[in-house]
């Protein structure tokens, strides 16, 4: 009597679940890395943002005289203790305002900016090709797929590519 009954065999059933779990299972993955990559794309586009600003602030200080935007700062940009600190500029919320970006700054989140200063370096003899562009800090940093952590938007570039 049994064998005339259709319908699906346990066999059938569990293969069908098990496959189902994979296919979840790879979507959700899926959905994992392209929550992460538009995560790094947001901050990479922020920070590209700052850094445009700052340059146009860096060639008015060359050319005007004005003071650059920020609270000067030592920062590990690494995080390596091993590392020197290096002078950054860290943007207040009304510095944030002035470049146009609306960002309200913590006391643990917060950009800092590392201006170009070529020209007023070569006065003293420092070679132009020694010196580097400007660059971006977010203390809030950006945790990747590596398990490492990344605070600089030169870093953060490296990560794109």
């Amino acid at each position: 009597m049994l064998k005339n009954e259709k319908g699906i065999t346990m066999a059938m059933l569990i293969v069908t679940v098990v496959v189902m779990v994979i296919i979840a299972t790879i979507a959700v993955s899926t959905g994992n890395n392209l929550v992460k990559k538009s995560e790094l794309a947001d901050r990479v586009s922020q920070m590209q943002l700052i850094q445009a600003k700052a340059e146009e602030i860096y060639n008015e200080h060359l050319y005007s005289n004005t003071k650059l935007l920020g609270e000067e700062v030592l920062i590990d940009s690494d995080n390596n203790s091993a590392t020197p600190a290096e002078k950054w500029y860290k943007l207040s919320k009304e510095d944030l305002e002035k470049m146009g970006i609306d960002f309200k700054p913590t006391d643990e989140l917060y950009y800092c900016v590392k201006y170009d200063l070529t020209q007023e370096k070569s006065k003293d003899g420092v070679d132009k090709s020694e010196t580097e562009e400007i660059d971006v800090y977010y203390s809030g940093g950006y945790k990747s797929t590596n398990k490492n952590t990344y605070y600089t938007l030169n870093k953060l570039k490296d990560l794109e590519s």
